[in-house]
């Protein structure tokens, strides 16, 4: 699920064990794997509004409940084309 450009637009999935998010985007810089992984552990039972924002040649920003949680910026023309 990882072997091309456009297999993971986007995949999120949680670290074994825990509930930190890891969530990934394809890149020209990072290829099928390239991503933002906020250090933070969400709470169990909760539910929350999870944002990833991938700009074009700008960066990757993920969001929980509104708060930036963790930023990439990436160099210009970074992003896969569609």
């Amino acid at each position: 699920n990882a072997a091309k450009a456009g297999d993971r637009i986007p995949a999120i999935w949680f670290y074994p064990g825990s509930t930190r998010l890891h969530l990934r985007t394809a890149t020209s810089v990072g290829g099928a794997n390239d991503g933002c992984d906020p250090s933070i552990n969400l709470q169990l039972n909760k539910k929350v509004k999870v944002e990833m924002i991938v700009s074009p040649g700008a960066s990757i920003s993920v969001k929980i409940q509104g708060k930036e949680v963790c930023y990439k910026r990436l160099p210009v023309h970074a992003l896969h084309p569609a």
